[in-house]
């Protein structure tokens, strides 16, 4: 972990910093995601398990192919925003569906990071029944604009991006921070349809 430390840093100073323009090549992208995914699973265990679920989120073997060979788990989605304030805390939700619409029970988990002028957001999901080849489709609330205009996505990663965002997210406004708090639904009403 020491070694991720040491190889975030220079892309993850520069996005903490929330000045000037520049392009996020694969390689930073892949280093900035396992960092994330990493202060995640860091963050979960600050807290106690949900009381329904039988321990935290993400599962010893996912933490040790993270330590050990880097490998982030499936069906991870990280994406980067910026803030305009300066903050510092976490947040995190989990989201539950037992089966009754997509034939398939899942649990996902929602870390929220904000450190100085970065916005994380770390969405994993697990889906509990035999049918492991499916991915689940969590819808999204609504916000004053799309959230590419909010959010870039650095995990899966799609071809270099371009930094910072179109909009950033502040404290109060048309854009606040709490938007990307609460961008998923949870609940009953969590999942409304399957992919492949």
């Amino acid at each position: 972990m020491s070694d991720l430390e040491t190889a975030s840093k220079p892309t993850i100073e520069r996005l903490l910093s929330g000045s000037g323009l520049f392009c996020l090549h694969k390689a930073q992208q892949t280093i900035v995601a396992r960092w994330a995914v990493k202060t995640a699973m860091v963050f979960e265990t600050t807290a106690p398990p949900p009381p329904k679920s039988k321990g935290h989120f993400y599962t010893q073997d996912e933490c040790e192919q993270l330590r050990l060979n880097s490998a982030i788990p499936p069906r991870t989605i990280v994406w980067l925003g910026q803030f305009s304030g300066i903050g510092l805390w976490e947040s995190g939700t989990h989201i539950w569906h037992n089966g009754e619409i997509a034939k398939s029970a899942i649990h996902g988990q929602v870390i929220t990071i904000v450190l100085d002028h970065l916005a994380i957001q770390v969405l994993t999901v697990h889906v509990l029944t035999e049918n492991s080849a499916v991915t689940p489709n969590i819808p999204q609330h609504e916000a004053p604009c799309d959230w590419g205009q909010l959010t870039v996505p650095v995990w899966p990663i799609a071809g270099s991006i371009s930094w910072p965002p179109f909009r950033s997210f502040s404290a109060d406004g048309l854009f606040p921070i709490g938007l990307l708090v609460t961008r998923f639904k949870t609940g009953k009403e969590a999942l409304i349809g399957m992919s492949c």
